[in-house]
C-alpha cells in the first residue's frame, strides 16, 4: 500500500513564527538575532516562493515534525519518503489510520494537508517520480522515451546532449538496472552505426 499527503501551501504556512523559534530554540541564537535572521529568510510573514532559500530552511525548521513521524513510520514497519512537502508511505503496513495521525501531528503545528493519495497493492504507483510495481522500481514511461528521445539525438550528431544523456542512463541504472543497460546497449549500436555511416 502506498498512501501520500501534501502539505498544502507549505512555504506560505512557513511563518516568520516558526523561522525565529528554529533559530533561536533548536540553534540557541539570541533572540533578537533570531528575530532579525527571521526577518530577512521571510517575506510578508512567511517562506517566500521561488527563494533559494525556502526548501532547505523550511526542512530544518520543522525538522523535528519530520524526524517524529519518521519515527512513528519505522516503528510500524512503514517506509516514509520526504519530499520538500510531500510525504509518502509505503510497505504493507501504511494505512488510512497512520495517515490520519500523521495529518494531526501536521495540523498541531499549525500546517495543513490536501490531495492525499492512496493506492492499493497490485497498482503502480508514483514515489518522488519513480514507479513502484509491487516490490519493484521501475522508470516512469516518460523517463524512459525521454532517454530513447536523447539517445536518437546523440546518434544523429547532437554530441551536446551526451552528457546529460550519461547522467540520466546512470539515474536510470540506480532505479532500474536492466532497463538502463538495455538503453545503454541501444546508445552503443546508435553510436556504432552512426560512425560507419560517416
Amino acid at each position: 500500500m502506498i498512501v501520500k499527503t501534501d502539505i498544502r501551501k507549505f512555504y506560505e504556512h512557513t511563518t516568520y513564527s516558526h523561522v525565529k523559534a528554529f533559530f533561536h530554540t533548536d540553534l540557541g541564537w539570541p533572540l533578537d538575532l533570531a528575530r532579525m535572521l527571521a526577518s530577512a529568510c521571510t517575506v510578508d510573514g512567511h517562506l517566500p516562493t521561488g527563494s533559494c532559500l525556502s526548501p532547505l530552511l523550511s526542512y530544518f525548521v520543522h525538522k523535528r515534525l519530520f524526524a517524529g513521524i519518521e519515527q512513528l513510520c519505522v516503528e510500524q514497519g512503514v517506509t516514509m519518503t520526504l519530499y520538500v512537502d510531500d510525504i509518502t508511505l509505503s510497505g504493507a503496513r501504511a494505512s488510512k489510520a497512520l495517515l490520519h495521525e500523521i495529518k494531526g501531528r501536521i495540523r498541531r503545528r499549525n500546517l495543513e494537508t490536501h490531495k492525499d493519495k492512496y493506492i492499493a497493492p497490485g497498482t503502480v504507483g508514483l514515489v518522488t517520480g519513480i514507479a513502484i510495481d509491487g516490490d519493484k522500481l521501475r522508470l516512469r514511461n516518460k523517463q524512459h522515451q525521454s532517454i530513447v528521445k536523447m539517445i536518437d539525438a546523440v546518434a544523429a550528431g547532437d554530441k551536446a546532449q551526451a552528457d546529460s544523456l550519461k547522467g540520466k542512463l546512470a539515474a536510470a541504472s540506480v532505479v532500474e538496472p536492466a532497463a538502463a543497460e538495455r538503453l545503454a546497449v541501444r546508445l552503443e549500436r546508435c553510436l556504432a552505426t552512426s560512425s560507419t555511416e560517416q
